[in-house]
C-alpha cells in the first residue's frame, strides 16, 4: 500500500486538482497509522475512510460518499499505476458521452479495454446521492433502439407510485444512433429525470451490472428497450418485497404486434420472452424461474448471488443463461423469488422480423447455448463426459433433421418445430464442444459472480 498511495501522490496532473481516498475494508491500525503520516506530507491530499463491512461494492460507495471530486477514480491496493494515469483518464472525459472509463495497468502505459478490470473511473453524477436512497431503480439496457426507446421511456415515466419513489436509468452499450441525443432531448421537457450511462463493454451482461453499479435504489428493476410496462408496474411489484419478503420478482410478460402476426407464431410466443405462470401472486418453487425482460431484485442481494450470468447477446464473448443462473444461484441460497402476474409489460415484436424462422433459429441458438450452460453449472463434469454430453445431443439433433426432412412439403407446423428443435441441440452440441477443447473457455464459464469480479 505505501508504494501504490505514493505512486499516486508522484502523478503529473496538479496536487491540488485530486485527492486520495484509502478505504480500509480490513480494520487494519496499521493503515491509519501511514495515512496519518501521510497526510502531513506536501502533495496530493490523503485521507482516510475505514468501512467495516466487507466486500468491494462497500469500499466504493463508501469512498464516493465522502469524495469532492467531479470524477472518481478506482484502482486497487496492488496496482501502481503510471505517473501520467489522472492526465490519461482526463483526456478519456473529454468526449461528454464517455461516463466510465475502465482498463488495464502495465509497463507504465493506460489501456482501454472497459469495466470491471484493474481500475475504472466515472463522472460523479453516475453515483448521484448516494446519502438519499429511493425505493425503485428502473434500469433499462439499450443498444441501436432509441425509437423504441422513447415510448419504453413515457410508460416508465408514467407510473402511479410517487415520483421519489423511483429513478430512471438509461444504460445505453457503445450504440451508434441517437440514443445519447434523445435522452438529453427527453430531460429537456417536462417529466421526470432519465439518468444516463454510457458503457463501453459490449453485452447484456456488462450494461446490467454497470447500471446496477450506480443505481440507489433498494430494489432494481430491469426490463428491455423494447416493452412498455403498465402505469402500475412498480406498483405491483412492491406488493411482492411487501407481503412475500421476496428476494427478486418478476410478473407477466406479454407481446404487442405490430400488426396482426401469422396462426403458426402462437405456439412460439415463449421464445419471444412471453411468460404466464398463473393469475396469482406466490412464491416461485426451485425449479421456475422469471424472464429478464421484466426482473427486479434487492441491489444487495443481487451482489450477494453474484449479478447475472452472461446472456444470449452475441456481442458478449461469453454467451449463457442470463437470469435462469441468476434464479438457480437465487433459489440454491434459500431466496425467494416472487411471481407478480399483474406486474404486466408488453414486449413489443414485429411480425416482418420476429414472426420469421430466421428469428426464432436464432434464439434457439440462445436457448441451446442457455440449456448447456446450465446443466454444466448444475453438474461440472470433465472432458468424458462432455464427449457424452456431445454425442447425445448431437444424436437428438440427427433425429429432428431426418423428422424435419419428413416433413418437409407435408406439415408446415412439424416441419418448423423439428427444424428449430435441431438447432437447439446443434448449438448445445457446439458449447459441450467448445468446453472439451478450450480450457481458457471452460475457466470463463465456470464463474458464478460476474458483478464483484
Amino acid at each position: 500500500m505505501p508504494e501504490v498511495v505514493e505512486r499516486l501522490r508522484q502523478q503529473t496532473f496538479d496536487a491540488d486538482r485530486y485527492e486520495i481516498i484509502v478505504v480500509d475494508n480490513n480494520l487494519s491500525d496499521a493503515l491509519r497509522e501511514f495515512v496519518n503520516t501521510v497526510q502531513k506530507l506536501p502533495g496530493a491530499e490523503v485521507r482516510y475512510v475505514l468501512e467495516s463491512r466487507t466486500g468491494l461494492h462497500y469500499a466504493q460507495h463508501a469512498g464516493a460518499k465522502v469524495a469532492r471530486g467531479k470524477i472518481l477514480a478506482y484502482t486497487e491496493d496492488d496496482i501502481l499505476v503510471p505517473k501520467n494515469w489522472l492526465n490519461a483518464l482526463m483526456q478519456e472525459f473529454e468526449d461528454p458521452r464517455v461516463g466510465k472509463v475502465g482498463g488495464v495497468v502495465g509497463c507504465g502505459w493506460f489501456y482501454r479495454r472497459g469495466l470491471f478490470q484493474s481500475f475504472e473511473a466515472q463522472r460523479r453524477f453516475y453515483m448521484y446521492d448516494l446519502n438519499t436512497p429511493t425505493r425503485f431503480s428502473v434500469i433499462i439496457p439499450t443498444y441501436n433502439r432509441f425509437e423504441m426507446l422513447v415510448d419504453c421511456l413515457a410508460a416508465v415515466r408514467a407510473q402511479t407510485v410517487p415520483e421519489d419513489a423511483y429513478e430512471i436509468i438509461v444504460v445505453d452499450n457503445a450504440s451508434q444512433d441517437a440514443t445519447a441525443q434523445i435522452v438529453e432531448r427527453l430531460n429537456a421537457q417536462a417529466g421526470k429525470a432519465i439518468k444516463y450511462v454510457y458503457e463501453v463493454q459490449p453485452g447484456l451482461l456488462h450494461a446490467r451490472h454497470a447500471g446496477a453499479q450506480v443505481a440507489r435504489g433498494d430494489i432494481l428493476a430491469f426490463i428491455d428497450d423494447d416493452v412498455i410496462v403498465e402505469s402500475d408496474w412498480l406498483a405491483q411489484l412492491s406488493r411482492a418485497y411487501e407481503e412475500l419478503n421476496a428476494e427478486a420478482a418478476g410478473g407477466r410478460i406479454r407481446i404487442r404486434w405490430d400488426e396482426e402476426p401469422p396462426g403458426w407464431i402462437a405456439a412460439y410466443q415463449c421464445r419471444l420472452g412471453a411468460i404466464d405462470l398463473g393469475p396469482q401472486m406466490r412464491l416461485l418453487a426451485t425449479n421456475e424461474t422469471i424472464n429478464g425482460g421484466n426482473f427486479s431484485i434487492r441491489r444487495q442481494y443481487l451482489y450477494e448471488v453474484g449479478g447475472f450470468a452472461p446472456g444470449e447477446d452475441c456481442r458478449s464473448s461469453v454467451r449463457g443463461s442470463s437470469e435462469v443462473g441468476l434464479c438457480r444461484r437465487i433459489h440454491a441460497r434459500g431466496g425467494h423469488i416472487a411471481w407478480v402476474p399483474d406486474a404486466l409489460v408488453w414486449h413489443c415484436q414485429m411480425v416482418a422480423k420476429h414472426a420469421t424462422i430466421a428469428d426464432l433459429r436464432q434464439r434457439y441458438v440462445s436457448g441451446g447455448i442457455g440449456a448447456a450452460y446450465e446443466r454444466w453449472h448444475i453438474r461440472p463434469v470433465g472432458t468424458v463426459h462432455l464427449a457424452l454430453w456431445t454425442v447425445e445431443v448431437l444424436a437428438r439433433a440427427m433425429v429432428n433433421w431426418v423428422r424435419s426432412w419428413k416433413y418437409r412439403g407435408r406439415s408446415e407446423d412439424d416441419y418448423i418445430r423439428c427444424e428449430l428443435q435441431k438447432t437447439h441441440y446443434l448449438s448445445q452440441g457446439a458449447f459441450y464442444f467448445r468446453l472439451i477443447r478450450d480450457l481458457r473457455f471452460r475457466q470463463q464459464v465456470s464463474c458464478e459472480d460476474w458483478i464483484n469480479r
